[in-house]
């Protein structure tokens, strides 16, 4: 009986691992928003490129403008592919 219970064990942890490993493909991993508020828009966007997001946009064509945060809180976890948007003053 213990034999089986085994064998079951090891079935059940192998279909969890391939499962594991079919969603790990099918998302993008989280990613730490840094915080980003008081750089420049440059500076912000090589921070958030270095952190591994692609997607960086800013509200002001300047790159010299300071940035406010970022649509998602500072030390929240996102998508690698999700879009992250700098808000700098309005002028």
């Amino acid at each position: 009986m213990r034999e089986s219970l085994k064998r079951v064990s090891v079935a059940v942890a192998a279909a969890g691992a391939i499962s594991l490993a079919g969603s790990a493909v099918a998302h993008a991993a989280p990613l730490l928003v840094p915080d980003v508020s008081g750089m420049t828009v440059l500076e912000a966007t090589e921070t958030l490129n270095d952190a591994g997001f692609d997607n960086v946009f800013a509200s002001t064509p300047d790159p010299t403008d300071e940035v406010l945060g970022t649509n998602y809180d500072a030390g929240t976890f996102v998508d690698e592919d999700t879009t992250i948007l700098l808000v700098t003053p309005t002028r």
